[in-house]
């Protein structure tokens, strides 16, 4: 592998799920993938799929919430009062994207492959499309929903079919991906454990995220899968300009497997993440790979919330929302989790307030000239308790 390759070792990967390939099934990784691990400078983090992990049919009749979007995730159904993320376009700098999955068809704003693959910038992986689909799958009554549904995607393809890639491709999908007019990049890949910085092979990959970041791009990147030892951040997460994401689990801590360093900037669900897979089917995987496109969702919403309210998103806005509403709202960054876990509805405008009234059995008494209680007929009261999104506003009886 020459110096500015990229890798992934997503052989291995797609072999432990079963993923039907559009390449056909799949053999042992290539040797060189582990034989240059330690020197390879980015990769798709390591472990992003497990043996364990679930595969699921095509049809899947009603419509479902992965828990990383419910109370202990992003809480994304929470801001959907406000908005979908309505044209809003996020980049997804991967292994391509299986266009024609049924909960993608249409999201699919754009596509190109920078690898000169025989499959163009269709996913002969699973990873990418795995990744579009926690941002984009649409909310059609069926299937699984992604944090931003009304979203589209732009589908850089940076690596190639077996795993590898070139810092080449991926400076240019992301200068290709800002020509595209993105609002939001996901990269979903990082360094090797050496921390050898990119600049070393490829100076002109921290330039590519600058012109980005410049033009109001929200870009994001995963932490990495090499934790839970400390300063194991990867490039290009380990730049300033990039939101650095670890990963969580359903019981709001950070995974075990999940990459540690002063360069994390937040956390978003990375553990049991359902989404698309090729070929019309869904499965169930880990990795800092899952709870990057996850915060790329909240960054969808965001972005359309600002615009319709008059506002300029920028990337200095969106890490001030991180700092002042992720779950945490520490003083100081956490290591593991950065300023916490991601909260969607800090992202969006006050949802609108919402009146539930409960009522309360009642009975009147009044007293007579000598002072006794007389019980008159029973009736009822009401409490009405006015909210905004879980914040209670006012509360007050109703006869």
């Amino acid at each position: 592998m020459s110096a500015n390759r990229i890798g992934c070792g997503l052989g291995l990967i797609a072999l432990a799920v079963g993923v039907p390939l559009i390449a056909g099934p799949v053999k042992d990784p290539p040797a060189h993938l582990d034989a240059e691990r330690t020197k390879a400078v980015m990769r798709i983090p390591e472990g992003d799929f497990r043996p364990r992990k679930k595969v699921f049919a095509a049809a899947v009749p009603e419509e479902r919430l992965g828990w990383g979007l419910g109370e202990n995730g992003v809480r994304a159904e929470a801001a959907w009062a406000v908005t979908k993320g309505k044209g809003v376009r996020v980049a997804i700098l991967d292994t391509g994207i299986d266009a024609d999955h049924p909960e993608l068809k249409g999201q699919i704003l754009a596509s190109k492959d920078f690898t000169g693959s025989r499959f163009g910038a269709k996913d002969a992986v699973g990873h990418g499309t795995h990744c579009a689909g926690i941002v984009a799958m649409k909310q059609d009554g069926k299937g699984y929903v992604g944090v931003a549904p009304g979203c589209g995607i732009l589908n850089g393809k940076v690596l190639a079919d077996d795993g590898t890639g070139d810092f080449n491709w991926l400076a240019a999908g992301i200068d290709w991906a800002v020509e595209q007019k993105a609002d939001v990049i996901s990269m979903s890949l990082g360094g090797g454990p050496d921390g050898t910085p990119p600049e070393r092979f490829m100076p002109n990959l921290r330039a590519a995220i600058r012109r980005a970041t410049d033009a109001g791009v929200i870009v994001l990147a995963a932490a990495g899968n090499d934790g839970p030892g400390a300063n194991t951040v990867g490039y290009p997460g380990r730049y300033p300009e990039v939101v650095a994401v670890a990963a969580s689990d359903v019981s709001r801590h950070i995974t075990n497997f999940s990459s540690r360093g002063s360069e994390v900037d937040v956390a978003a669900p990375g553990d049991n993440v359902v989404s698309s897979i090729p070929n019309g089917q869904f499965a169930e995987w880990d990795g800092t790979s899952m709870a990057t496109p996850m915060a790329a969702g909240v960054a969808a919403l965001y972005v359309a919330d600002c615009r319709a309210n008059g506002r300029t998103p920028t990337p200095a806005d969106f890490r001030k929302r991180i700092e002042t509403t992720s779950s945490t709202r520490a003083k100081v960054p956490n290591p593991n989790s950065g300023w916490g876990l991601i909260q969607a509805p800090g992202f969006v405008s006050a949802t609108p307030t919402e009146s539930k009234t409960l009522e309360f059995g009642r009975a009147d008494f009044t007293a007579d000239a000598w002072g006794r209680l007389l019980h008159q007929a029973p009736g009822t009261a009401g409490l009405t308790l006015e909210f905004r999104g879980e914040t209670l506003l006012k509360a007050g009886l109703t006869k």
